[in-house]
């Protein structure tokens, strides 16, 4: 029997479930396929990394943006490279994804932590009513992880929403100048905002703040490796001596035996079969090889899983004050200024969530590409509208969104999943009151919001996404119980969102590492 426990994928939940198991003595095997930034794009990001934004060649810094802003996508492509999100292993057969599927799945070391806007927030114990008592407490556990993934956060009206466990004041960021007077103008109303349900104050970010060089590339992919990726807790987690880390291995699937579980893998480039022992079993691999895994380990017991999505939608909006004269050309922090919750029984019974970006250098080109032909004759009023731009993205409760239906496609062993996406009228009528209710709150506070020129997010695009092995107290087939063991299983655990019962409005990254640190803390060894 060994004693060596494997945890399955090195994004957000895998180090969080890795550092607990650490903490109790375990050993640890991380498997993972591990894709890395390519050599070029590599080189570029240390160019950046070893100087100051003003000594940036013009050539790395077209190469490090022109991916994202040409894709239109709502996936970041740091450094111009689409390694986070590359299917490195066939995942849909050497095909293009589906086309009604907008979620992906990362095989990156890091996972999606390598291309995300960092907000974080806790779920609200009110808006987590689907989920086990014992699943819900989990304040320690939001601040054992915050212990190595930094935030920036401060004391502010949000605090009575969402407690703040853990606060590094260093690492605080202030809010760039068009957010400062948002949350100015916000905190004035204060009062007027909780009368009608609001509440506003500074974006959570998971970065460190004091390390900040202001650069502007926030959402094409930070060079100082400022922002939280949970690739560089891979890096630490090397250094301990019962730490293993073991790239370009697929995990296929698993079964369990007496004392242990054996997991079947395939090499990441040539394929070859080979399988590894292990005391307990942890998988995070991320909700769609999550689903492959368990579907083809499990045949008998599951054929079907539903994943949930908590949609998005982005509305633009327009400040009536005068912008800083130097806003298009002075670089600045570019992630989430604030955050806006919105509760009202009349659009939801859970909360809405909202967060707010300022000024960065797409908005203006998304404007241009608009425009198309006559952006050129347009220039002067893209230019005056894109200073004052801004940007709400609001999120709702997955009881009212899309869901995407899982199935293997073909005999169990190693087959691939088909998808079904099944959209909901009720999520495009929630966040459209949700937006229209917004823009009202925000127009005393000099912010023209447009409701009508809002746009929904497809089902999955937001990658707000699990559930679909859900913890129950008395765990029926296709669920999980409070540790995150599938019924009918005792000592493989999973610990992604795949597990959550339901997904909140709000962010989903800080929630996932908490949960997997719990289970991992808590579990039965």
């Amino acid at each position: 029997m060994t004693d060596e426990d494997i945890v399955i994928g090195s994004g957000p939940a895998g180090v969080s479930a890795a550092h607990a198991l650490l903490a109790r003595g375990r050993r640890v095997v991380m498997i993972d396929v591990g894709e890395t930034l390519e050599p070029e794009h590599a080189a570029r990001r240390e160019r950046m990394a070893a100087t100051g934004p003003d000594a940036w060649l013009s050539a790395d810094i077209d190469a490090a943006t022109h991916l994202r802003r040409s894709a239109r996508s709502d996936v970041m492509r740091p450094f111009g490279s689409d390694f986070p999100i590359r299917d490195a292993v066939g995942f849909f057969g050497g095909k293009a994804p589906p086309a009604d599927l907008a979620l992906r799945p990362s095989f990156a070391r890091g996972g999606l932590s390598n291309g995300w806007g960092s907000s974080v927030l806790p779920y609200r114990i009110e808006d987590m009513t689907a989920w086990p008592a014992a699943a819900k407490d989990l304040a320690a556990h939001y601040q054992a992880v915050s212990r190595f993934a930094p935030i920036s956060a401060t004391h502010d009206d949000l605090e009575a929403l969402f407690p703040l466990w853990r606060v590094d004041a260093a690492h605080a960021y202030p809010p760039g100048p068009q957010g400062a007077t948002i949350l100015s103008r916000l905190a004035q109303r204060k009062d007027a905002l909780a009368h009608e349900g609001v509440s506003a104050g500074r974006a959570r970010l998971a970065f460190a703040g004091e390390a900040c060089r202001t650069c502007g590339l926030c959402l094409y992919g930070c060079p100082y490796g400022v922002i939280f990726n949970a690739a560089g807790e891979v890096e630490k987690l090397l250094r301990h001596e019962r730490f293993r880390y073991a790239p370009q291995k697929r995990a296929v699937r698993f079964e369990e035996h007496g004392d242990g579980v054996r997991v079947t893998l395939a090499d990441a480039r040539s394929g070859a079969s080979e399988t590894i022992d292990a005391a307990r079993l942890f998988i995070g691999a991320g909700v769609l090889p999550t689903a492959r895994i368990v579907l083809n380990s499990l045949p008998e017991q599951i054929d079907r899983l539903t994943l949930l999505d908590s949609q998005h939608l982005l509305m633009p909006m327009l400040h009536q004050w005068a912008p800083p004269a130097d806003i298009a050309t002075t670089p600045q922090n570019t992630l989430a200024q604030a955050f806006i919750e919105l509760s009202d029984a009349r659009l939801s019974p859970s909360m809405i969530h909202a967060q707010v970006y300022a000024y960065n250098d797409f908005l203006k080109s998304d404007l241009q590409l608009k425009f198309g032909a006559l952006s050129g004759v347009l220039e002067p009023v893209i230019d005056a509208v894109s200073r004052r731009l801004l940007v709400a993205q609001l999120f709702a409760h997955s009881d009212h969104c899309g869901r995407i239906e899982l199935t293997r496609d073909g005999d169990p062993g190693d087959a691939r999943l088909a998808y079904k996406t099944r959209e909901s009228d009720e999520a495009g009528r929630v966040l459209k009151a949700a937006a229209g209710r917004l823009a009202r709150a925000l127009l005393p506070s000099g912010v023209i919001a447009m409701p009508f020129q809002a746009r929904m997010g497809a089902v999955g695009s937001s990658f707000h996404v699990g559930g679909s092995l859900p913890m129950a107290e008395r765990p029926r087939a296709g669920e999980t119980d409070v540790f995150g063991r599938i019924a009918g299983t005792t000592r493989t655990h999973v610990i992604d969102a795949s597990v959550f019962p339901s997904v909140p409005a709000t962010t989903i990254t800080f929630t996932v590492m908490a949960n997997a640190h719990r289970i991992a803390s808590e579990a039965p060894l």
